[in-house]
């Protein structure tokens, strides 16, 4: 019998272990397995694994296991904390070791990709060299200045540890250093820094105060129109000279000095001016400097008249749009009371394609509270109209009706007139219509009919009447919330025709709007009224000098949109694209006084350039 045995670290497979003949030669085999080398035979067996079976033999088969070398290094930089050459059995695991950054190094990865250390090398099964890399660490010096002077290099500098950087710090004409703070610690007043030896993060923050000045700043030029037929005019200079340096312009329609601390103020000379009615009107240029001195100032004359305001012609009366020989369609609206209620009496505008000598309804066309035009009778230089009973007026003289048979023909009038419109379109452009997004527009060579151009779809609206206008502003209308109202500011616009029960100059209905008390001048208390509260934008409702907390970065985006309060009411409000102010759109009345009040004239040529949306 051969007996065939195994015996070392490693692992293998033997063959040949049996009963023989006497006399018989057998070889026996050994084969190592993986991560295992066979060292040789013992025993009775030759070197070769061969026996001649004369008796009972015993063979021993030796396994070693293989045997891994792990080499670590560093590179520049750094060092390696543990065995840096270690034996490692197959499948067995090395040492920890550790690469270790020199001072103001950090390790960045070893050369077999990895990035963990310390590492451990675990289920070795081959030899292994890698060597640890290091980079320099790197720090953020972060440069800050107030108004009036800069710091240089300004923002985010990344510098090398142990590096230095220099700072220059430079206030501008007529202000000088007022503290200099690094790491929030004062190195007072000095005009240059700089860090040394830098090993870790730093801040360097720079104010300026400006020089002591006594002297105001003067207005040496300001210009505007001596007439206009818009409500927004250009401002063709405004000019201003000052011993230091200019840092706020105003215009008022006030004589009184306004206040330093007014959110009025602008750091650029305005362009334009947008009043809230027509008539003869005076402007006053102001400005500040550094020192809070205010100039005195300049003002400008201009009168503003409207292009004449009249309803669109009706199909019953054969003029259409304009271009008939006979009279005009007619369109009757009941008249609104000093108490907002509606009385059923209501007055008639007519419209006379040849009226060519009627001179008082000439003079009379835009005077749109002058209840004496409502019966202008037997004008005997109206050649075509001899009876003509009243003038043509329009605004707050076209209130809104509420008979249900008017309403329908007024409305049916209106998609007759739009779908005229829509054909005088022939090539919208769209550049036109973004540059007017949100504004109300006024045809100045027609017959003065009003548009809305919704900021969405860039289409223009018909605001022929109060109910149209008023249509559009609800259908139109966005939703939002009081929170979000709230950042918006409030313009201290008077509504046509309106109850003021505390005579503060806010009409009932816009007080109800925000929330004021309407029977008392002064609904806080604080010796103020309203109005001059709401105009210096104090908070009407909490006193002690509070202010209405305006949003201007949520404010830019929502210019000459519409919208609706969700969380009260339903009330309207419209967003003036030029001066970024809400007025209240209270009724359809007041809807339509507004939208006409804020409109900017525009051809027929330009108008058609832009698309028509349809009436709701």
């Amino acid at each position: 019998t051969l007996t065939i045995n195994k015996s070392g670290t490693g692992e293998g497979i033997v063959t040949g272990a049996n009963t023989y003949n006497q006399g018989t030669v057998v070889s026996a085999t050994a084969i190592a397995g993986t991560g295992s080398t066979f060292s040789g035979w013992s025993g009775d067996c030759n070197t070769n694994g061969q026996v001649t079976m004369n008796s009972n033999k015993t063979c021993t088969a030796t396994f070693t296991k293989n045997t891994y070398t792990l080499n670590y290094s560093a590179n520049t930089n750094g060092t390696i904390a543990g065995i840096a050459s270690q034996t490692v059995n197959y499948g067995n695991s090395g040492s920890t070791v550790t690469a270790t950054p020199s001072l103001g190094y950090h390790f960045t990865s070893w050369s077999d990709g990895s990035t963990t250390n310390p590492r451990i090398d675990t289920n070795v099964t081959s030899n292994k060299s890698v060597s640890a890399s290091f980079a320099i660490n790197t720090y953020s010096i972060t440069s800050s200045s107030g108004p009036n002077g800069t710091i240089s290099p300004s923002g985010e500098t990344t510098k090398n540890y142990n590096s230095s950087q220099a700072y220059n710090i430079t206030p501008n004409i007529g202000y000088h250093v007022a503290n200099v703070l690094v790491n929030s610690i004062s190195q007072g007043t000095v005009s240059f820094y700089t860090f040394n030896n830098i090993n870790t993060n730093n801040t360097i923050s720079v104010t300026f105060a400006a020089d002591s000045d006594a002297t105001k700043p003067t207005v040496t030029a300001f210009t505007i129109p001596s007439t206009a037929n818009s409500l927004t005019i250009p401002i063709s200079s405004f000019t201003v000279s000052d011993n230091v340096s200019v840092t706020g312009y105003m215009i008022t329609e006030s004589e009184s000095t306004p206040s330093i601390i007014s959110d009025a103020w602008s750091s650029i000379s305005q362009t334009e001016y947008t009043f809230p009615s027509q008539g003869s009107k005076i402007l006053y240029a102001w400005a500040k400097d550094a020192s809070n001195n205010i100039s005195s100032s300049l003002n400008a004359k201009v009168n503003i008249t409207l292009p004449a305001i009249v309803t669109p012609p009706a199909n019953s009366g054969g003029g259409g749009g304009g271009g008939g020989s006979s009279s005009g369609g007619v369109i009757s609206y009941p008249r609104a009371t000093n108490d907002g209620s509606r009385t059923s009496t209501s007055t008639t505008s007519s419209i006379n394609s040849n009226n060519t000598n009627n001179t008082n309804n000439t003079n009379n066309t835009n005077n749109t509270n002058n209840t004496n035009n409502t019966n202008n009778t037997n004008n005997t230089n109206n050649t075509n109209n001899t009876n003509n009973t009243n003038a043509v007026n329009s605004g707050s003289n076209s209130p809104a009706s509420t008979d249900p048979k008017a309403l329908e023909k007024t409305r049916l009038e209106a998609k007759q007139f739009v779908a005229t419109e829509k054909q005088l379109v022939t090539k919208v452009n769209n550049t036109l219509a973004e540059s007017l997004s949100g504004r109300l527009l006024l045809q100045v060579e027609n017959k003065g009919e009003a548009w809305y151009v919704n900021p969405k779809d860039k289409l223009k609206y018909y605001l022929g009447t109060p109910d149209l206008a008023f249509s559009v502003m609800r259908t139109q209308g966005i939703g939002i919330t009081n929170s979000n109202l709230e950042k918006i500011k409030i313009a201290n616009y008077n509504l046509a025709n309106s109850l003021d029960s505390d005579g503060d100059g806010l009409s009932d209905a816009f007080e109800d709007a925000i929330s004021s008390n309407k029977y008392s001048k002064d609904a806080d208390g604080d010796g103020y009224d309203d109005y001059t509260e709401l105009a210096n934008n104090f908070d009407l409702l909490k006193g002690g000098g509070a202010r209405l907390d305006y949003d201007n970065t949520f404010t830019k985006n929502q210019g000459g949109k519409i919208f609706l309060q969700v969380e009260s009411k339903g009330e309207a409000w419209y967003v003036n694209p030029l001066t970024n102010i809400r007025y209240y759109l209270g009724s359809p009345d007041d809807a339509y006084s507004l939208m006409r009040d804020l409109s900017l004239g525009i051809t027929n040529d330009n108008l058609r350039k832009i698309g028509v949306g349809n009436v709701e």
